[in-house]
């Protein structure tokens, strides 16, 4: 629990986000990559691969800011890269759609994420729901083959909705969607500044800022919370 003006107050409803919060995108890009750049015929080294998740995360940031539109990201994402870096015109070997395939089996975990959400679970005031910009069917599938799904009310995807964090539409959807929603009562949980903590600051609602590499924050962007291990959650609510 925190103490607001005076009063103690519990949160009854906690919005996750997947990637690098519960689920380690890291590791699972890192395999798919691995496949993707071998279908290709190109090593991925380490350089490379740094490169794209850079290039991947400045898609995104874009995407967060309405700069580009999803469909102009998925579709041009890796033909931009391979023609860019290695002069490879690669438009027609489908490597979007490959890629998000090789993705989709990737469930690793984060540290006590699993062990969080059973101790959460046990707490019949507290409801449990997913908010993510990633891909449907891989979200979805990493969720279910990750052993963590059933742990949800709701599961709420901007692509499925229409609106990206940090758009204050998407939270208003959630609101729009869940009984008895109060945002003094909410918690957005995330690892990403402009996405899950910009998104819960413009939707009033308190944040959690999920920084277990203990990164700088030099941005405007403040959360309420900044916690480096999930099970630190407990202790505030």
């Amino acid at each position: 629990m925190k103490e607001k003006e005076g009063i103690f107050m519990q949160y009854d409803t906690l919005l996750f986000d997947i990637d690098n919060t519960l689920l380690d995108f890291e590791a699972d890009e890192s395999q798919a990559l691995k496949r993707l750049f071998d279908f290709v015929g190109i090593e991925l080294t380490d350089e490379l691969h740094q490169k794209y998740s850079n290039y991947n995360k400045s898609l995104w940031q874009k995407l967060e800011r309405n700069e580009i539109t999803r469909d102009e990201l998925l579709a041009t994402r890796f033909s931009v890269f391979f023609k860019e870096n290695f002069n490879r015109d690669v438009t027609d070997l489908n490597l979007n759609e490959r890629y998000i395939n090789y993705l989709s089996d990737g469930h690793d975990l984060m540290p006590h994420a699993a062990e969080l959400l059973q101790l959460l679970k046990q707490n019949p005031a507290i409801r449990l729901e997913i908010a993510t910009n990633g891909v449907p069917q891989t979200q979805y599938k990493r969720l279910k083959e990750a052993e963590i799904m059933n742990y949800f009310d709701q599961i709420f995807v901007s692509q499925e909705i229409g609106i990206n964090k940090p758009n204050i539409g998407f939270y208003n959807y959630i609101e729009n969607h869940l009984e008895n929603f109060n945002t003094h009562r909410t918690l957005m949980i995330g690892d990403s500044l402009t996405s899950d903590i910009q998104g819960g600051n413009n939707a009033n609602i308190d944040t959690v800022w999920f920084n277990p590499q203990h990164l700088d924050n030099s941005s405007s962007t403040q959360p309420t919370y900044e916690i480096d291990d999930l099970l630190q959650i407990k202790k505030l609510i």
